[in-house]
């Protein structure tokens, strides 16, 4: 059995998609076909099924992730130790980036860590928020930035980086029927460009919908999962949707789409690392790089 193998058992059981699971990994899809037939075998026991919808973990396969997490994330520690006991910051830095690197301030982040930690790869890995949360806890990525309230997760710590307002846009030409429209309810007769579950930005609208007695999606809404995609449907006038408000200034000065100044939802973008791992040199380093960058205090 090799460790490969586990992190693949590992990596598929969260993605439950081979194809999500490879690209992850980087490797072929094949490859990890072949990896996860040749652990059953070797494990004796059916680890998952397929399905039409994915890859379902048996209830074998359920029992054995927990201590597939357990056997990656004690490699991971024994790694960190090893590069501690050298006192210095050296190796592979992977940053889970939630949005466009502007608004995190990588440019910034990069040149730092490259001036104070020269050691230190720095890996830029464009994710969603949940997604960089799922690698930051698996140890895929030493850290990452990820919208929304900090994570419950006992095994994550969270830096508040700063607070932002989304805003609900529209077509720049549907300025008179926007500014038209005086509450959520009325909001709801526009169609709308709605982002997927995994979306923080998707949960805030939710519950902002549900504390104002709507049902907690729009009747008609096209779902996307990225937000060049909400900017690009909401110019070409399909739809309305939320967008940052630094974003929706810009785009209105330019005439791309129109503010709805009725109302606006708060949020906040946090750096996240995995709490284990805190005393890595790496991660260390990380932390320091974006408190500087970011002018946290320590």
């Amino acid at each position: 059995m090799e460790l490969y193998q586990i992190q693949s058992f590992l990596t598929v059981a969260e993605e439950g998609y081979l194809t999500k699971a490879a690209k992850r990994l980087c490797v072929t899809q094949p490859a990890v076909s072949m990896q996860l037939k040749t652990l059953e075998d070797e494990l004796g026991v059916k680890l998952f099924e397929r399905t039409n919808t994915g890859m379902k973990l048996t209830r074998e396969g359920s029992r054995l992730l927990t201590k597939a997490r357990k056997v990656v994330g004690a490699v991971n520690d024994f790694s960190d130790l090893a590069r501690s006991l050298r006192r210095e910051a050296s190796g592979v830095a992977r940053i889970g980036l939630c949005t466009d690197t502007k608004f995190l301030r990588i440019m910034d982040l990069t040149t730092r860590m490259k001036e104070d930690f020269p050691g230190v790869e720095v890996h830029l890995l464009q994710s969603m928020s949940e997604t960089v949360l799922s690698q930051v806890r698996s140890g895929d990525m030493e850290g990452g930035f990820r919208f929304g309230d900090p994570p419950i997760q006992r095994d994550v710590d969270s830096i508040k980086l700063a607070q932002f307002n989304l805003v609900v846009v529209g077509p720049a030409d549907w300025a008179g029927r926007l500014h038209m429209a005086e509450t959520w309810n009325t909001l709801m007769d526009f169609p709308w460009i709605w982002l997927i579950q995994e979306c923080p930005y998707c949960r805030i609208a939710e519950n902002k919908l549900l504390s104002v007695g709507l049902p907690h999606k729009p009747p008609e809404a096209t779902i996307v999962d990225h937000e060049d995609v909400i900017s690009a449907f909401v110019e070409a006038g399909k739809g309305i949707s939320l967008m940052r408000e630094d974003e929706a200034r810009l785009a209105s000065k330019e005439g791309k789409v129109v503010i709805w100044d009725k109302d606006s939802l708060s949020t906040q973008v946090n750096f996240i690392y995995k709490k284990k791992r805190a005393a890595s040199p790496v991660i260390r380093a990380l932390i320091q790089s974006v408190r500087q960058v970011w002018q946290l205090e320590d």
